[in-house]
């Protein structure tokens, strides 16, 4: 199932259809910690399937027990598996590599601990394993959504400033303003992958290349007067989001750098 991700965000991503990307990932974490359920049952009443099937009681009771405790593992190694499929498609790689050398430094000192310091035996070894893959998954996890975190922990850190009150209403408009720029470029590329993919489905290249230079066309021409508009209409725009004469004079203030 992993591997199916892998192929659909590579189609989504190359499509430069970003939003299906995550919606795909999504739709797989949910999928899989569902898969995970059954699977975790299966592994509860493992010893007994084991002496079903011929196997050594001693050997089917140290497996059930290891199988149990492993249990944790399960569901952080499935959001793993798909977390990174999804920075593969997007050739993120140094992320993976962070993570598995901070997961690998935890996981040594870790199973000794619970192995040989603490006697835990192979339960020590499933623990290891559970906790290791949790922190990887929370590190990746954490990457994954930094992007977006990052304009809400500016918006917290401008509450320490000299004037909170200010400062945050100031820096949530700039961002406000800033998110719905995005926005304009980001509907001409959807629109234009989902035109160009349609033609292309219908045999005519030639449609779909017009497509792509018009959608490209509009693209430059918004980058180029965007910021030109929002300097010019800055004070007037900012109208709309405050009253406050400080609140304005500022916003007029930093309609430059923005």
């Amino acid at each position: 199932m992993a591997s199916a991700l892998e192929t659909l965000c590579g189609q989504a991503y190359e499509a430069e259809q970003y939003q299906m990307v995550g919606t795909y990932t999504c739709g797989a974490i949910i999928s899989l910690l569902l898969v995970c359920i059954p699977v975790s049952i299966l592994w509860i009443y493992i010893e007994k399937l084991l002496i079903m099937i011929g196997q050594d009681p001693l050997i089917s009771h140290e497996a059930g027990i290891y199988s149990i405790w492993l249990i944790p593992a399960l569901f952080p190694y499935a959001i793993l598996q798909l977390f990174i499929r999804f920075l593969l498609t997007q050739s993120l790689i140094y992320p993976m590599f962070l993570s598995s050398v901070a997961a690998l430094v935890f996981h040594i000192p870790l199973s000794w601990l619970l192995i040989f310091k603490f006697k835990f035996g192979s339960v020590g070894g499933a623990l290891g394993i559970s906790l290791s893959y949790l922190l990887n998954v929370i590190l990746l996890g954490i990457y994954v959504n930094l992007d977006w975190w990052s304009y809400e922990l500016v918006i917290l850190l401008s509450g320490l400033l000299a004037n909170p009150q200010l400062e945050t209403s100031v820096l949530s408009i700039c961002l406000v303003v800033t998110s719905l720029h995005y926005f304009i470029p980001y509907s001409f590329g959807v629109g234009a992958s989902t035109r160009v993919s349609n033609e292309l489905g219908a045999g005519n290249p030639e449609a779909a290349r017009l497509a792509a230079w018009v959608a490209t066309f509009l693209a430059v021409i918004e980058v180029r007067e965007g910021p030109l508009d929002r300097f010019n209409y800055w004070f007037i725009a900012a109208k709309l989001y405050a009253y406050d004469d400080n609140i304005l004079h500022r916003l007029e203030e930093e309609g430059l750098y923005l």
